[in-house]
């Protein structure tokens, strides 16, 4: 787990700051979740600065205040070394969250909501799913996964595995060709 005894386990999301990437969600998961820190990559998409402006007002309530870093835009690789876990929390389904390759492709685990990319991606012991919009599940997984060092590594090693083997362009890019031409 990233830290040390007098510092917090980090939890990060990389995403795009709108309401359907569900960083609301992972707030009130979070609030739930005494002692651990988050930190929130990516910036607000054209037309949701309220939406902005609401999660920052919502980090700076008592049961949150100190706890939540907002990053902006960021290098990947210099915050995925610092996290004991991911958590992409969107509330509508995606086809192919990018966030979720990256942090696998980096041995990082990865809790995610059960639909979509990422139900797909992370089946198979290769990260947690929870029901979307629930923070109260939300905050029941990132807790069992922080408790549990050798569950986070066996996820890690699973999800980089899987990303290697299914999710790498060598792999994809042919795939994708092939589908496309075929007719």
């Amino acid at each position: 787990m990233t830290g040390t005894a007098d510092r917090a386990p980090t939890v990060g999301i990389l995403a795009a700051l709108t309401p359907w990437k569900g960083q609301d969600i992972l707030l009130e998961a979070i609030a739930r979740c005494p002692g651990v820190t988050v930190e929130i990559a990516g910036g607000a998409l054209p037309g949701e600065e309220n939406y902005s402006r609401d999660l920052h007002e919502r980090a700076d309530r008592d049961d949150l205040r100190g706890r939540v870093r907002f990053l902006g835009h960021v290098d990947r690789s210099e915050v995925l070394g610092r996290w004991a876990t991911a958590v992409s929390a969107s509330v509508l389904p995606e086809a192919g969250p990018l966030g979720v390759l990256e942090c696998m492709a980096a041995g990082l685990p990865v809790i995610a909501t059960d639909h979509g990319g990422a139900a797909e991606y992370l089946s198979g012991g290769a990260g947690v799913l929870v029901p979307p919009g629930d923070p109260h599940s939300l905050a029941e997984a990132i807790s069992a996964l922080l408790a549990d060092p050798e569950r986070r590594d066996q996820i890690a090693e699973t999800a980089r595995a899987r990303a290697r083997t299914e999710h790498d362009i060598g792999h994809t890019l042919p795939a994708m060709v092939e589908a496309l031409t075929e007719a």
